[in-house]
């Protein structure tokens, strides 16, 4: 099958955003029940979601305040947000309705789902239990999304098109969670620092891992242990391990594959071999934010090689 590279794009950016709005709405549901645990002199609130999804600068300039409505609005209900819930959701069903004879149509009647129930049920003020509700069954709904599209479509180019783009995603998410709970940590010293366990709980929850990670790690929560679990781990589906060599398989079975495969070589490697019992918390951030560029650059040359070809 010979693949448009404008339908492959829309592949793509349609597995992104289906996990982007997986990972949002996980994550959102666990941060608020942690701030239920947690006391106001820890210093964390909705602002730690806000720059977790890197989007602080943005935020400042939609005057979010520091009321916890006014956060969770822009993270699920603005429409001014590319990375709100209900944005993520409307690009996934665009580009999928876009390109809709590559996709089953079971899927497609599903993302058509989420889209009326993120329109009917978040598109105004939702309230606090409504939005924790409907959180909830998109989380499902997106499972149910991505079980569909890997039980009923053939995994041929537009399958591993959507496989790099929920992977390159996956990979984003999780190194982002795990920097910011770092940093907060260190940040706050012992008020939050009493929290341990309540948070690195929380961390391995909103990745969907706490109980994978209790099957092989049986002592108490320790940070080194959950960040070498959550990077390290090629048998945990949401670790960035896990994530880059799923791109390494697509990118493998992709015609013009030489150069983001070259660029993403270094970065399993860097991944295998690092140790994080060495990294303070100052060197934890800075070896995470040599990953985030190498996630960026591999990104960028998926777009170079395959999706812009018709431009010009």
């Amino acid at each position: 099958m010979k693949l448009l590279s404008r339908v492959a794009d829309r592949a793509y950016w349609a597995g992104r955003y289906l996990e982007r709005t997986n990972n949002s709405a996980r994550l959102i549901t666990v941060v608020n029940s942690l701030l239920l645990d947690l006391q106001e002199d820890t210093g964390m609130d909705w602002h730690t979601l806000i720059e977790i999804t890197g989007s602080s600068s943005l935020a400042k300039e939609s005057g979010v305040d520091g009321t916890a409505g006014s956060a969770a609005h822009f993270l699920v209900s603005s429409r001014e947000n590319p990375g709100s819930i209900i944005s993520s959701v409307t690009f996934a069903r665009e580009n999928m309705r876009t390109s809709r004879d590559i996709f089953p149509s079971e899927a497609w009647r599903c993302v058509n789902e989420m889209y009326l129930l993120t329109e009917a049920e978040l598109g105004g003020q939702p309230s606090s239990r409504q939005r924790y509700d409907v959180l909830i069954e998109l989380v499902e709904r997106s499972h149910q999304l991505v079980g569909l599209l890997t039980g009923t479509m053939s995994h041929g180019d537009p399958y591993r098109f959507v496989g790099l783009g929920l992977a390159l995603e996956r990979a984003d998410m999780t190194s982002r969670i795990i920097d910011v709970a770092a940093a907060a940590l260190r940040r706050q010293g012992p008020e939050l620092a009493r929290y341990y366990n309540t948070l690195w709980r929380a961390v391995l929850r909103s990745v969907s891992g706490y109980q994978m990670y209790r099957q092989y790690v049986r002592r108490r929560l320790v940070a080194d242990e959950v960040i070498g679990f959550l990077f390290k781990d090629e048998r945990f589906p949401r670790s960035v391990a896990f994530c880059l060599r799923w791109i390494e398989h697509a990118l493998r079975s992709l015609p013009r594959h030489e150069e983001p495969l070259v660029r993403l070589g270094p970065s399993i490697e860097n991944v295998r071999e690092s140790s994080f019992a060495s990294k303070d918390a100052g060197g934890l951030h800075h070896w995470i934010d040599g990953l985030q560029i190498d996630l960026g650059e591999i990104h960028r040359l998926i777009e170079s090689t395959w999706f812009r070809l018709e431009r010009g």
